[in-house]
């Protein structure tokens, strides 16, 4: 069992100020006991300072139940055989401001809502994802779950600002752009899948948004997706796409946001916290029997 003094220290390892780290403490063990997550901490392989993660108790990508490729084998595009940060491990810090934003937004017992979902494993970080993007809005005045689109389906959240500008969000995480970390050539894979059918045609006030968390770099390559997704028909009744990489890679920005209607005010009030810098992606990648042996016979 984890106790409050370890469960602190790791948050301050993982950058957080000391008073930050205490405030969130408390709700860090709240939430493993409630959720029955395996209490231990993990710090991944990787350079120093090793980021301390909780274990999401996702085994669907772990290294040991990996269907490793063989034989010169392309990999295949979907996550099938990674394992490491943001698939069976995250950061503390991480969960910490999520459930924070959670008290904050959709009440204390916010976690009670979202439970069936939160202890199956294999969704349990995909929970955490559309809690967090209601955690990058200047002056919320009210959250609710947005209603079904004409065309059917379920939007995540509907948030109505100060102004009295709505925006209706629809979340997702693509785990299987953890790949483009291992193979950075790879195009973006399936990026706006499952957005643009969620929603219908938008108000005067209203913005249809697709929020999207990606893991391997706002790229050349991804906005050229995004060039495309709007010119296509399938964006129809998208608004605006935004695009966040925790742990972006140096040099790349960690958001971005294509609007086409509100004539400015979505980057006003779209406000990325600091904290939200201090993740960091450390995946294990199997190798295949031909990059296992590449150059060992040669001369």
């Amino acid at each position: 069992m984890l106790t409050d003094r370890e469960i602190f220290g790791a948050l301050i390892h993982n950058g957080y100020d000391e008073e930050t780290a205490s405030s969130r403490t408390p709700l860090i063990l709240q939430f493993l006991e409630s959720t029955g997550l395996e209490q231990r901490l993990e710090a991944p392989p990787s350079y120093p300072p090793r980021q301390l993660e909780f274990l999401t108790g996702d085994t669907t990508c772990t290294i040991d139940n990996a269907d490793i490729p063989t034989f010169g084998i392309v990999h295949p595009p979907k996550i099938k055989w990674i394992g490491g940060t943001w698939l069976d491990t995250a950061p503390l810090t991480y969960l910490a401001r999520v459930y924070d934003i959670g008290n904050r937004l959709l009440g204390k017992n916010w976690t009670e809502k979202f439970h069936e979902r939160l202890v199956n494993r294999e969704g349990l970080l995909d929970v955490l994802n559309e809690v967090w993007w209601l955690g990058c809005w200047k002056n919320i005045r009210d959250v609710t779950a947005a209603s079904k689109a004409e065309t059917g389906g379920d939007n995540d959240w509907l948030l109505l600002l100060e102004d009295g500008f709505t925006l209706k969000i629809q979340v997702k995480r693509r785990r299987n752009d953890l790949v483009r970390i291992v193979h950075p050539t790879r195009p973006p894979y399936g990026l706006f899948d499952k957005v643009s059918k969620r929603f219908s045609r938008s108000g005067v006030d209203q913005i249809n948004i697709g929020a999207i968390t990606i893991y391997a770099g706002i790229t050349d390559s991804v906005l050229r997706a995004v060039d495309d997704f709007f010119r296509s028909s399938e964006s129809e009744n998208v608004d605006a796409i935004i695009l966040w990489c925790p742990d972006s890679p140096s040099l790349l920005q960690p958001y971005f946001i294509r609007d086409r209607k509100s004539g400015g005010r979505l980057h006003d009030a779209f406000a990325l916290d600091p904290l939200d810098l201090l993740y960091k992606n450390r995946n294990k990648f199997p190798l295949s029997m031909n990059e296992a042996t590449a150059g060992a016979f040669s001369g």
